[in-house]
């Protein structure tokens, strides 16, 4: 790093392993990383050690002994002897405490050291620690190993599934055969089963429930955006289906809802299974929300655009900013309104109900783009929260903090992995679903064959009518029309017997499965909660920097790349190396670099800086 004027370095460190014509960082930190294990080896052998390590390098013994000076690690002609202190740097390296010439995943040791100094994973551990607590309390006869977990152990396992999805792993059983820096970052390695195992025990003690509020910041914010986010689950089992949506067809799965504020933080969700569609949960969903965080201003997709749905939530006082379907609508002319203004983009804007608004209480905004209408709609109590000029901005919102969102963490954050195979048995609501349809429409034929039975037995007094007094013409009408009366009632019987016998088809109640999502609510957790730190790590870098850069790009370009590390009682250095890395991108990462140091970092009181280097050879 090219340190700023303010920044008091010491820059011992950094000459004694900078890049040199010859020889790079890299290798300086593996000769003296070995000559510090190994002070007395001669050169040439240290030459060859280094050569069965690296491969075919650069090196020669004068210009290596000229490095061992340089450390304090020069070696004393004759036999081997006791050391003692020589050289210029000989003081200096007795403040070594760790040296690590190559470590991967160089970013994300240095998110580790910010995490540890937000009190977002404090908050997590010790929600954990009160579960298991209360567990414990709850269950004296039970036994099991996280029920005797520290915290140091719960924090460093719990950390082991939050960076799984940043080395790539989705399944915890990636863990065995997939690169991670897990030993490195947090001071040891996990295999698949202790995580799993740990896991299974978080489900236990249904710790994915208790973790939910752990989500909410503290200033919640103003507007909370809900939408769904189907993941598919392949299983041979008789389970509730629904339409996943990102696959295009009916299979089994699950539906998270997730809530967030404006500002892209989650605040929220719960899973449910495929076949229950949002209105039918959406208001005890969103009563969950105002007891949490106080927020009443909702932005829900189309999912909840319809009367009923508005007419709850004003009743209950929420305001709640959605959009019209296409086909509900013919132009502007429906619409009683006025204009208010313009967007940004010139896009005129006009406000006002139906025309014949009936029973509708939504207010409407409708926002003509070119040659096309875009209808917005909100509660009386939304009109009052929130200006409806703003109403498209709040609604368009939606897209970067919750679409944008959902596909990051499909990309980075396993947000689409199935996690628990467990399944709980209750009715078979697909059968019942479709007993009702078919009991509703027996019902109506029913009530249809009654009417018309009466009016058979109407028309028959009336073609005795005829027969008596001795019609000609009308007595045949009458019983052309008695005919075909009893033509239909023979339909409706036709129709009435087909609806019992596929009620009848249907037998006697059965079950079906739904997902057991205490697992999955734990993994869900981890995701949304990366996210949001995630999210702030980038915000509080991008204010250290002049320009903005995306997630993506700081995962891919700081993150996932390797480097080294050393730590001396003084301070922490960190190498990230630049190796394939276009110019341009080795000039963002330079000011990500700079951006780090500029925001302070320290672990253990030791300063924590940030510098690159040419790759390892």
């Amino acid at each position: 790093m090219h340190a700023t004027k303010d920044t008091a370095w010491d820059d011992g460190i950094s000459r004694k392993f900078s890049d040199g014509r010859k020889i790079t960082g890299c290798l300086k930190m593996r000769m003296f990383e070995i000559l510090v294990n190994n002070p007395d080896c001669q050169t040439r052998l240290l030459i060859e050690q280094i050569v069965e390590i690296e491969g075919p390098v650069p090196l020669k013994v004068r210009h290596v002994n000229r490095l061992r000076l340089e450390w304090g690690l020069g070696g004393k002609r004759g036999r081997p002897a006791k050391r003692g202190p020589t050289g210029e740097g000989a003081c200096r390296n007795k403040d070594l405490v760790e040296i690590r010439p190559r470590i991967s995943h160089a970013g994300l040791h240095l998110f580790d050291i910010w995490l540890e100094t937000t009190d977002a994973l404090c908050e997590t551990i010790g929600v954990l620690q009160e579960t298991v607590r209360i567990y414990k309390d709850d269950n004296p006869d039970d036994s099991f190993p996280l029920l005797n977990h520290g915290r140091e152990t719960i924090e460093r396992r719990f950390k082991a599934l939050i960076y799984a999805p940043l080395f790539g792993i989705g399944k915890l059983t990636e863990y065995d055969m997939k690169e991670h820096a897990l030993e490195t970052i947090i001071g040891r390695g996990y295999q698949s089963s202790t995580l799993n195992q740990f896991l299974g025990q978080l489900e236990r003690v249904e710790a994915g429930e208790a973790l939910v509020p752990a989500l909410i910041p503290r200033e919640p914010g103003a507007v909370c955006y809900i939408d769904g986010h189907m993941i598919a689950f392949w299983t041979k089992s008789s389970m509730h289906k629904g339409k996943i949506t990102m696959l295009g067809r009916i299979m089994a799965g699950s539906n998270a809802v997730v809530s967030h504020n404006e500002r892209g933080d989650a605040l929220f969700f719960e899973f449910f299974p495929p076949d229950i569609r949002l209105p039918g949960v959406i208001m005890d969903y969103c009563e969950k929300i105002v007891a949490l965080t106080g927020i009443r201003l909702f932005a829900i997709d189309r999912e909840a655009n319809s009367e009923e749905v508005a007419g709850a939530f004003e009743d209950r006082g929420w305001g709640l900013i959605c959009m019209l379907d296409a086909n509900q609508f013919e132009g502007l002319s429906d619409w009683d309104a006025e204009f208010i203004g313009r967007l940004e983009d010139g896009s005129k804007v006009w406000s006002g109900p139906w025309k014949e608004p009936g029973n509708d209480s939504r207010h409407f905004v409708i926002v003509e783009k070119e040659d096309r209408l875009l209808p917005f709609w909100g509660t009386p109590c939304a009109k009052e929260m929130a200006k409806p000029i703003d109403w498209p901005e709040i609604y368009r919102r939606r897209t970067e903090v919750q679409e944008n969102s959902f596909k990051r963490m499909k990309a980075h954050g396993a947000l689409d992995v199935n996690f628990g195979t467990k399944t709980i048995f209750s009715e078979d609501r697909h059968q019942a679903r479709k007993k009702e349809k078919l009991e509703k429409s027996s019902a109506a034929i029913r009530g249809k064959i009654e009417k018309k039975e009466s009016g058979i037995a109407l028309q028959e007094d009336k073609v005795g009518e005829s027969k008596e007094k001795g019609h000609g013409k009308r007595l045949s009408q009458r019983e052309n029309k008695l005919a075909d009366l009893r033509g239909e009632l023979d339909g409706l019987n036709k129709k009435a017997k087909l609806a019992e016998e596929k009620i009848e088809a249907l037998g006697p109640p059965k079950q079906r499965a739904d997902r057991d999502f205490r697992k999955q609510d734990v993994m869900t957790f981890r995701t949304l909660l990366l996210e949001n730190l995630l999210v702030r790590f980038l915000l509080i870098l991008t204010e250290q920097l002049d320009e903005k850069i995306s997630q993506s790009c700081l995962l891919e370009l700081f993150f996932k790349r390797s480097g080294g590390y050393v730590e001396t009682f003084r301070e922490i250095a960190y190498w990230i190396d630049t190796g394939g890395l276009s110019l341009k991108n080795k000039r963002i990462l330079r000011k990500v670099a700079d951006g780090v140091c500029r925001m302070n970092l320290n672990r253990n009181g030791k300063p924590v800086r940030v510098e690159l280097r040419s790759s390892p050879p």
